[in-house]
């Protein structure tokens, strides 16, 4: 009986034995097929480009289906593991040069494309350190959602993004850029507030836009004096203030030494309605800054004229004595 009992005791446990072995096979095939799925497109180029595999199985692109081959072309071959020749033949593109990546990206973003190109970043055989997608977005394998805090261009990120270029004084005076742009975005509210966590105050990207950044003096611009108005007054900033108005750019980056009584506040060309929308029925501002200035000009008439007195005075006792 003793016998029977250790041999049904033996037998039980090999069946668990046997059964969690399975069990475990069966958990790690649920673990490796879809990694398997999702590198089925890229299998045949991981033999030699691992570590950019890896990075582009950790990115946006991968996350929305994109593989090797949507961006590189090439053939690509069902079920197999290595690299064979037929892989690198057919339309297949290497690495793109700085100024080869614009057509390489515009594949798929051809919106994207098309205002970056319209934009005073695209890069060209005579500015070729100008920005391109990979300087922005990432290294190129490993590019990440705008929602990732690891990303670039997530939003706490954007201005250290922006000022690996335009902190950057030789490239911005070979260009012919301001080169205090961080300095006075730093001393500004805005920064202020977005720093101590009011992630909604402005950004370059709210102001300068994203890919279709152009030049102020381009009417077009979003920061032109005729457009700023309306970016200033966009849903979310500043509503209210009439998208047609001509604000002038004031302390935006630039230095006070460097103000000018035109740049604070150009009042010239106002027509009656600007007059009234910046000044309001009368021009306070004027009569403000004319009462200010004679009383200044009061004040230290009056404290020569006690420095006088008090030297006369000075000069008539000495003579007493």
């Amino acid at each position: 009986m003793k016998f029977e009992l250790e041999r049904l005791k033996r037998g039980t446990n090999g069946k668990v034995v046997r059964v969690m072995i399975v069990l475990q096979l069966m958990l790690a095939l649920a673990i490796m097929l879809p990694t398997a799925a999702m590198a089925e497109g890229d299998s045949q180029c991981y033999s030699c480009h691992s570590d950019a595999v890896t990075e582009i199985r950790e990115s946006v692109h991968h996350a929305n289906g994109v593989d090797c081959m949507d961006c590189h072309g090439g053939v690509v071959l069902p079920n197999v593991s290595l690299i064979t020749r037929d892989v690198m033949s057919g339309n297949f593109v290497g690495a793109p040069t700085r100024t080869e990546t614009l057509e390489f990206c515009s594949k798929c973003h051809e919106d994207v494309g098309d205002d970056y190109e319209a934009s005073v970043h695209r890069v060209t055989s005579e500015k070729h350190d100008a920005p391109e997608c990979r300087d922005c977005h990432g290294g190129g394998h490993d590019i990440l959602s705008v929602s990732d805090p690891a990303s670039p261009t997530y939003r706490p990120n954007q201005l250290e993004m922006c000022v690996d270029c335009h902190d950057d004084h030789d490239m911005m005076e070979k260009y012919d850029v301001n080169t205090h742009v961080l300095a006075t975005y730093e001393a500004s509210y805005h920064w202020k507030a977005f720093k101590f966590g009011q992630l909604k105050a402005a950004t370059c990207l709210d102001c300068h836009g994203t890919h279709a950044v152009k030049s102020e003096d381009d009417e077009t611009s979003s920061t032109s004096d005729f457009n700023l108005g309306g970016t200033c007054g966009k849903e979310g900033c500043h509503p209210g203030v009439n998208p047609g108005a001509r604000v002038w750019m004031g302390m935006t980056h630039y230095d006070q030494h460097e103000q000018t009584p035109d740049l604070v506040f150009d009042k010239s060309g106002l027509d009656v309605k600007e007059r009234a929308y910046y000044l309001g029925p009368i021009n306070l501002a004027f009569y403000i800054e004319i009462f200010f200035i004679l009383l200044t000009c009061t004040v230290v008439i009056v404290l020569i004229i006690f420095v006088l007195l008090d030297l006369l005075t000075r000069i008539k006792m000495k003579k007493h004595f």
